[in-house]
């Protein structure tokens, strides 16, 4: 169950033909003029779906042009050079951050940076893979997990008794590092441009 914004029917066609759009820009083989239409209608496309969903129950219908000429967005608040680029930081925070895109980004970076050992990381993998990986809340769009989600996952792990508090406390780590790891790249990604 993948929890993106609620989406109509036709904005669930759009975001569909986005996907098969990028699909065809990274897998096919196309002419240069081909890649640029290809590439112009996919940002259409986007720009779109972004518009609805970010200004559906707003007041303004456009975003903020700071003094020094880039382009702002509130709620969620992201600074870009251009519009085209706003509107991709927004299709990516609407789209691209299931927890297990997230969870992905985290174990590159913590294998990149040698944070941690390498036991640690593959202990982590396992208890994702085993315990994560095909929950709800790994398709979820980590800016949409509630505490009532974790609280559901974390009554169908202990539920039957049969857990030791050590392992409960394992998985539980492997979230806290996820989500961890997404607050500061939210932070950093929006003091970015600042």
């Amino acid at each position: 169950m993948n929890l993106k914004p609620l989406l109509t029917s036709e904005q669930q066609q759009l975001f569909k033909s986005i996907r098969e759009l990028q699909n065809l820009l990274n897998n096919g083989t196309l002419t240069s003029s081909g890649a640029v239409q290809l590439k112009e209608m996919t940002q259409k496309q986007k720009e779109k779906l972004v518009s609805e969903i970010y200004f559906k129950n707003k007041r303004r219908k456009e975003f903020y042009t700071c003094k020094d000429g880039r382009i702002k967005s509130y709620n969620p608040q992201f600074i870009a050079n251009t519009r085209e680029e706003l509107i991709d930081k927004l299709y990516e925070y609407y789209f691209n951050n299931t927890l297990e895109d997230v969870y992905k980004q985290w174990v590159k970076h913590r294998s990149k940076t040698k944070i941690v050992s390498g036991k640690t990381i593959e202990e982590d993998i396992g208890i994702w893979n085993r315990f994560l990986a095909k929950s709800e809340v790994s398709q979820m769009q980590i800016a949409e997990i509630k505490p009532k989600h974790l609280m559901k996952l974390f009554q169908t792990w202990t539920g039957n008794g049969l857990i030791t508090r050590k392992d409960f406390n394992n998985r539980k780590s492997v979230l806290n590092g996820i989500f961890r790891f997404a607050a500061l790249c939210i932070a950093f990604h929006n003091n970015a441009y600042v």
